[in-house]
């Protein structure tokens, strides 16, 4: 039996149909295409299997209670307040664009801002030292690989 389940990843709202034992990271792989979402040692054992979640009344309802008590301490949640852009390791990604990004290059006569920053967002995601680089601030280093 599924049931409906509602996810804002990454800024973005999605509505899918699981079973109440499909493990998290089949969801963000499979329903939502996350392919940068990583298998770990699949038992908790690894360290690997954490979600950061803030403090949206969604990510304080039952269900979510409810889930993690399925995982049996195999999955680890960083409950974030609803605004802490120091311990969200997504707002150096922000961070670097402003300034880096569009604000500091204008767009040229007839360029899309969409493709800009996509393309903005693919250099960044090529760019793994960069990327590493997000994850060094003390404050988030509970997300370091």
């Amino acid at each position: 039996m599924t049931e409906p389940l509602r996810l804002t990843v990454n800024g973005v709202e999605s509505e899918l149909e699981a079973s109440p034992d499909t493990p998290l990271l089949y969801a963000l792989r499979n329903d939502l295409g996350l392919k940068g979402t990583r298998f770990g040692c699949g038992s908790g054992q690894c360290g690997a299997c954490f979600v950061l979640i803030d403090g949206h009344p969604a990510h304080t309802a039952k269900l979510v209670d409810c889930y993690l008590e399925t995982m049996e301490g195999r999955l680890e949640l960083h409950r974030l307040p609803s605004y802490a852009p120091d311990l969200n390791p997504d707002e150096f990604v922000w961070a670097h664009m402003k300034k880096n990004g569009v604000s500091k290059k204008p767009l040229k006569q007839n360029e899309s801002l969409l493709k800009r920053v996509q393309k903005d967002l693919v250099s960044i995601k090529d760019n793994r030292a960069l990327v590493r680089s997000f994850f060094c601030a003390e404050s988030v280093l509970y997300a370091k690989d």
